[in-house]
């Protein structure tokens, strides 16, 4: 069972005065209905290629938004579509071949909605940035658990693998330019919020010097 998302599309659809309305203005009204359930056929090809961006885009306009709820709803031919979404059938035999092309509808035996594509944009996510720059292999094989979307999220419990994290922070520091307190904050606050423990500790592991309020990189940290 395939469930389609239908938080993003538009709070609601006007309706010119006088027009009655049709099942897919009751599906802008009725927020409370959040989803859409249906059972792919079993000899259902999957299709491929199908990404969040593009799904997105194919929705963005109205026209085609409203031919896919109709088909999403039931309509199965194209003067369904048409009836259900108070378009001219001119205009849904225009938008039905992008949907079509695209991989969302599928029009053999009846217009359905390919939930083989929905399912392959739902599984569209960006990969998580768990690298940081200028680390060296050794530091990425132990910074890639301890990092997302490009900052610390915790620091190892072991003695060993936090060293690592330690070290390569302290590789950030130019050799031999002092730092005021200030600017020791600022760079070790871009890795993580809890920037006064991370400057504890690379004083306490005699990887940052620090003498009357000002901090260097020791010329060696091994």
């Amino acid at each position: 069972m395939v469930r389609i998302a239908l938080q993003q599309l538009p709070d609601s659809l006007e309706l010119p005065v006088g027009q009655a309305e049709g099942p897919v203005e009751r599906l802008f009204r009725d927020r409370s209905q959040r989803a859409i359930v249906a059972s792919p056929p079993a000899c259902a090809g999957i299709v491929k290629g199908m990404t969040a961006a593009t799904f997105a885009g194919l929705l963005s306009d109205e026209e085609r938004l409203r031919v896919f709820a109709a088909i999403a709803l039931g309509a199965t031919t194209s003067e369904d579509v048409a009836r259900a979404a108070r378009l001219d059938e001119d205009r849904v035999r225009t938008v039905l071949p992008r949907l079509v092309t695209a991989g969302l509808i599928d029009r053999d035996k009846g217009l359905r909605v390919r939930l083989e594509s929905l399912d392959e944009a739902s599984r569209d996510r960006p990969p998580r940035q768990r690298e940081l720059p200028g680390a060296t292999d050794d530091q990425a094989a132990v910074l890639r658990n301890f990092v997302e979307e490009g900052r610390l999220r915790s620091l190892p419990a072991r003695a060993a693998l936090r060293r690592v994290v330690l070290e390569y922070l302290a590789d950030r520091f130019e050799p031999g330019r002092a730092y005021a307190e200030r600017e020791v904050n600022e760079l070790l606050g871009a890795f993580h919020d809890d920037y006064a423990t991370l400057r504890r500790l690379l004083v306490d592991e005699r990887l940052l010097e620090r003498s009357g309020g000002v901090y260097r990189r020791r010329s060696s940290t091994g």
